[in-house]
């Protein structure tokens, strides 16, 4: 009688613990798996918001050269700055290309992007041309381009960037914010 109930105490025992591990092995394999997948959302989200932090500090660089431009008028500095804008034009137009690889697959920042890309090319064209009217000589000139065709797509490139920086932020923290456990119970 005494073996029965100690067989029949370790079939029990054998029973719930079992399935215990195995349910233990489960759940800490998801736990990996949305470990990893929450930190490449955060990681792309991330990467994201500084490439578009990037931008906007190239594209105000840019700017502040148009105005040192407008200001100095010096023929040497023109060209240094023209130049400096130019290897700008250039690290931007690439971070525009690595934020559309990496927001790629990502429906809801597809139109941000598209605005951001349509109004930047508008801009740098406009800067292209109000640049080779300041080296003209053509102040005036170059004021009623920055007028008419670059303040509006200027104010959208960076009102767009802002937005997007915002989505991505906002992402960013919503994934990591709802992966976290409580630590209590309130």
């Amino acid at each position: 009688m005494l073996a029965t109930i100690k067989s029949k105490f370790l079939l029990a025992l054998l029973g719930t613990l079992v399935p215990s591990i195995l349910l233990c092995l489960f759940l800490l394999h998801s736990l990996h798996n949305s470990k990893d997948s929450v930190g490449t959302l955060y990681n792309r989200d991330f990467n994201g918001s500084v490439l578009a932090s990037t931008i906007d500090g190239q594209l105000t660089r840019v700017d502040i050269n148009i105005l040192r431009m407008i200001a100095i008028g010096s023929p040497d500095l023109i060209a240094q700055w023209k130049q400096e804008n130019e290897n700008r034009f250039t690290q931007v137009e690439a971070n525009i290309a690595e934020l559309k690889r990496l927001l790629n697959n990502e429906s809801e920042h597809f139109a941000q992007l598209q605005k951001i890309t349509t109004s930047y090319a508008l801009m740098h064209e406009g800067m292209r041309r109000q640049v080779e009217l300041i080296e003209a000589g053509d102040i005036a000139g170059g004021a009623e381009v920055n007028r008419t065709q670059v303040k509006d797509n200027a104010d959208a490139t960076f009102a767009g960037l802002a937005t997007l920086r915002e989505e991505l932020g906002n992402s960013a923290n919503c994934v990591i914010g709802s992966s976290r456990l409580p630590t209590r119970v309130q």
